[in-house]
């Protein structure tokens, strides 16, 4: 059996530790279920691989996939169809070389960045969740449903669902983007196996699982939605000359590598002798930032483009390295406060605005895939950043940066609403 349908992944049974296992896999396979995994935990390896035989062969007669869970040595003991490995588990990349190029690898992946990471290491599928609370992993943290669209959206590899699924919820998963579901004791723990099989087999056929075809904005702050670049070129001399103190003369070149506020503070306390503490430092530039950027236009064209993308149905995320009770206060000032599925800002997420991961993060509350979101941005490094992780991207150069900076970029734009434009 070469590789992975996805097909194959729309209902798949994960065993439980029941009795008259191989029977009730043998009723599982035929109420509708496209895929067996092996789950031991507790088995001895000898027992394992009895039972993993066993079950092989039911699978063999009915052709459907056989997966083993976690272990390795019983999968190449036993000659499964593949393996299925956890974050945990022995790597995939690793499990890849072992098991050669024909084998199934499913690998867990919880978050965006593991996902991507395991279908550059020779993933098949994906394995996503809990998506709902589970007693078979009560610990599970439940994986979000935008983080889920996100997931399926990030990858070119089937993904399915685990975790707390039953008849009663499969619908809730609607335009999520997987492939099917995978369920325990849904099935194997049903009084009647094969009855409930059919049943779940049933509502998931009939069950949309595509992704919406809906697009997504990651929208800069200060030049795209403010014109508030001027707030920032001064506001580090000012506030220096404001307590008293010559600003050093190769400020500029202490502040460029500086991702947010709070470093910036950081910087001018390393620099200069200033009154107060460190929080003293960091209150004041806020305070004399919020008063700026309140003071401050709006970009042109950017209401306009608001209420066109909401009129679509578009969702949209505040991307930015200003600090989020400033840009609350600011877009509320503006009656755009409701714009925005989020904000997320360098400082909160520990992510410079120049690493993919920052845009990982807004696909994740996005929900949307990568080649459906757009990254509108003044800073060509932004931009870079966003093209590395999938995004689509709209430069839109301030006066002080030349449009050849933005050569990499899908589109350039003078004023944010030319984006619908034809």
């Amino acid at each position: 059996m070469k590789s992975v349908r996805p097909d194959y992944l729309k209902l798949y049974a994960v065993t439980d530790d029941g009795p008259n296992l191989i029977e009730r896999v043998r009723r599982a396979i035929g109420g509708g279920a496209t895929c067996i995994q092996h789950r031991a935990k507790c088995a001895t390896f000898e027992a394992a691989k009895a039972d993993a035989l066993a079950i092989l062969a039911v699978c063999r007669e009915y052709g459907v996939p056989f997966i083993v869970n976690d272990s390795l040595e019983l999968a190449l003991a036993v000659g499964a169809d593949g393996l299925h490995v956890g974050q945990d588990d022995v790597p995939a990349r690793e499990a890849r070389r072992a098991l050669g190029p024909d084998a199934i690898l499913g690998v867990s992946a919880a978050t965006v960045e593991d996902a991507i990471r395991a279908e550059a290491d020779g993933a098949d599928y994906i394995g996503t969740g809990a998506v709902f609370p589970t007693a078979t992993k009560p610990d599970a943290a439940c994986v979000t449903p935008s983080v889920l669209r996100a997931i399926c959206g990030s990858v070119n590899i089937p993904v399915v669902a685990i975790g707390g699924i039953h008849a009663g919820n499969v619908s809730e998963l609607a335009h999520s983007g997987i492939a099917g579901v995978a369920v325990v004791s849904a099935i194997f723990g049903a009084p009647d196996v094969a009855a409930a099989a059919r049943e779940l087999k049933t509502i998931v056929e009939r069950t949309d699982f595509s992704l919406p075809d809906v697009t997504g904005f990651v929208l800069d702050f200060d030049g795209t939605i403010l014109d508030s670049m001027g707030a920032w070129a001064t506001l580090s001399p000012d506030f220096l000359h404001a307590n008293g103190v010559e600003p050093c003369p190769d400020l500029g070149r202490r502040l460029a590598g500086c991702p947010d506020l709070a470093s910036g503070a950081e910087v001018l306390r390393a620099c200069h002798v200033l009154p107060g503490t460190r929080e003293d430092t960091f209150r004041g530039l806020l305070a004399m930032l919020e008063a700026r950027c309140l003071a401050c236009d709006l970009k042109p064209g950017v209401k306009e483009f608001l209420n066109e993308a909401k009129k679509r149905g578009s969702r949209l995320v505040v991307g930015t390295a200003n600090d989020r009770g400033v840009v609350e206060h600011v877009l509320a000032e503006h009656g755009l406060a409701d714009s925005f599925e989020a904000i997320l800002t360098t400082a909160e997420t520990g992510l410079g605005k120049d690493d993919p991961a920052f845009y990982r993060s807004a696909l994740a509350v996005l929900g949307t895939s990568p080649a459906q979101t757009w990254l509108f941005d003044d800073d060509p490094a932004a931009l870079n950043a966003a093209r590395a992780c999938g995004l689509r991207t709209a430069g839109i150069p301030d006066s002080g940066t030349p449009e050849t900076a933005f050569a990499g970029a899908d589109r350039i734009l003078k004023r944010i609403d030319e984006w619908f434009l034809p």
